[in-house]
């Protein structure tokens, strides 16, 4: 027996042998599924050629894997205006070569993390100065052709709606 109803309120008490919650769940904006997925950047050492990027080695308890490789390429872009707001806005891009990545988590300011070096000068022209809370994506790999593929779903540009599947990319275009 099935019933299907659009309110049900219940004054006393519910019995339940199952119960499942089903949601509604909404991302804004851009999503890229890549080798390495994505990280947070906690914080960022500028080093002589190259900026370390940290991010979090554990997350509740369970401990974060660095999916990063030396080779891949890490891309970030956001964009902070809001509607009526003319002064102080920017947006934020960059596509860098990773040129090295931790075997281990270290302490970095009080919490264990990972680090990826980002190239300072192998990067897409334009490329912006890493920071502080930005979220790095993988896209693409120089040498290992396993890692030069990933998937963009996107609601937000020209192109958008879309779904698009990247193979083989190696370098700073698509």
């Amino acid at each position: 027996t099935v019933a299907e109803l659009d309110k049900i309120y219940i004054r006393m008490k519910a019995y339940f042998e199952t119960l499942e919650i089903i949601n509604t769940n909404s991302i804004g904006g851009k999503q890229i599924l890549s080798p390495a997925g994505a990280v947070t950047c906690m914080g960022v050492d500028v080093l002589d050629t190259c900026y370390r990027c940290y991010f979090l080695a554990e997350q509740d308890g369970t401990e974060v894997e660095n999916r990063w490789k030396k080779g891949d390429q890490a891309y970030a872009k956001a964009f902070n205006v809001k509607s009526g707001v003319n002064e102080g806005v920017s947006s934020q891009m960059y596509w860098r070569l990773v040129v090295a990545v931790d075997e281990t988590p270290i302490a970095y300011n009080g919490k264990m993390c990972h680090y990826i070096d980002l190239s300072k000068t192998d990067c897409i022209e334009g490329s912006d100065i890493p920071k502080k809370g930005d979220i790095i994506n993988h896209r693409g790999n120089r040498t290992d052709i396993d890692r030069q593929n990933f998937v963009e779903m996107s609601s937000v540009d020209a192109f958008s709606p879309s779904v698009s599947l990247y193979h083989g990319v190696d370098g700073y275009s698509l």
